[in-house]
């Protein structure tokens, strides 16, 4: 006699899912940091290979220029009358400035600012064989020149305002550097200044000076994230500040690079290298006789490892004139020569 079995297949109880459930979600919950922080060096290595490329580009731009001028000057910093530097006008897109509407942005190629992305020389050395849009006649709309893919200029941690920066950006604070000025990065502009309105202006950063009459350039700052533009300016609790000259102390407040990281930024340095470096506070110390509002701007701005000025050496004469503010920088679009902090953090 033959006996049948019959085989029951049998299911997972609900415990049995309960406990496979949770065991997927604690690996989900193991791997997802690690996931997110992976991602986010990625985004940093990016950000740092970009600042590199510009800096390279720069260098490549000095080397071929008869001035040998590392820091490109765009169509309007050179025809523009009034003594407005601008540190996005070497390379990047037209920007759509505070107002969002790109013709009455000082971003944009638009008269007589002339900073839309043909307006820009650096685009020229990075992007050598494209055709960069200029309307026909001065008043032509640059409405189309915002929507270029330059990615060397785009950080991808960009996400907007990061904090303290101009006051015009604060009010578009969803809008990325990439979209409001052009570019994620600035060029180290800065210390140009002499007394007196309708006076030429002197340099005491690379602005307008050859590579050559840098005197440290491993440690000079050629272009940075835009994040740091103004981290020079918060209070540094390691720095002594009962000695030195102070002009521009803001208090506390935390400058957010592009990485999460407070007072920690991509930097691009004079001698082609790149790293990431501490801006927090400003090692302002005056450098000779006289305040800012009577001579030209002999201080020393640097940290342990980075410089903006670039004493001893000699100041040289640029194609401005100083107009009647303090620092010889016309407040534009909207007011966003003027600084603005919203996050008051006093983080380390």
């Amino acid at each position: 006699m033959v006996r049948l079995t019959t085989r029951v297949n049998r299911g997972f109880t609900l415990v049995e899912l309960l406990v496979v459930v949770s065991i997927i979600a604690l690996l989900i919950s193991i791997l997802l940091p690690s996931l997110q922080g992976a991602r986010d060096n990625a985004k940093q290595v990016k950000c740092a290979v970009n600042v590199r490329s510009i800096v390279q580009s720069s260098l490549t731009y000095a080397a071929d220029d008869r001035r040998e001028w590392a820091i490109p000057m765009s169509k309007g910093d050179i025809e523009y009358s009034e003594s407005y530097r601008s540190p996005y006008g070497y390379g990047g897109k037209s920007g759509t400035g505070a107002t969002g509407v790109v013709s009455q942005s000082y971003f944009a190629g638009t008269q007589p600012h002339f900073q839309g992305s043909t307006h820009r020389p650096l685009n020229f050395v990075l992007f050598p064989k494209a055709t960069f849009y200029n309307p026909t006649g001065p008043f032509g709309t640059w409405a189309p020149d915002t929507k270029e893919d330059l990615p060397v200029y785009s950080c991808p941690s960009d996400k907007g305002f990061p904090g303290m920066h101009m006051k015009g950006w604060a009010k578009r604070p969803s809008v990325t550097s990439y979209d409001y000025f052009g570019t994620a990065y600035n060029a180290n502009i800065y210390l140009v200044s002499t007394a007196g309105a309708g006076q030429p202006v002197d340099s005491n950063s690379p602005y307008q000076r050859s590579l050559s009459r840098v005197p440290n350039p491993g440690n000079t700052i050629l272009y940075m994230e835009n994040a740091a533009r103004y981290a020079f300016y918060a209070d540094n609790d390691e720095l002594d500040q009962t000695d030195g000259w102070w002009p521009y102390t803001y208090g506390g407040f935390t400058a957010n690079g592009w990485h999460k990281t407070p007072f920690r930024f991509n930097v691009g340095f004079c001698d082609g290298s790149s790293r990431k470096v501490k801006i927090k506070g400003h090692g302002n110390v005056q450098y000779g006789a006289g305040t800012i509002a009577s001579t030209s701007r002999t201080v020393l701005l640097r940290g342990l490892d980075w410089q903006v000025d670039t004493l001893p050496g000699a100041f040289l004469k640029t194609n401005k004139v100083r107009s009647a503010d303090i620092d010889g920088h016309t407040p534009r679009d909207g007011g966003d020569g003027q600084f603005k902090v919203v996050d008051n953090a006093n983080d380390d």
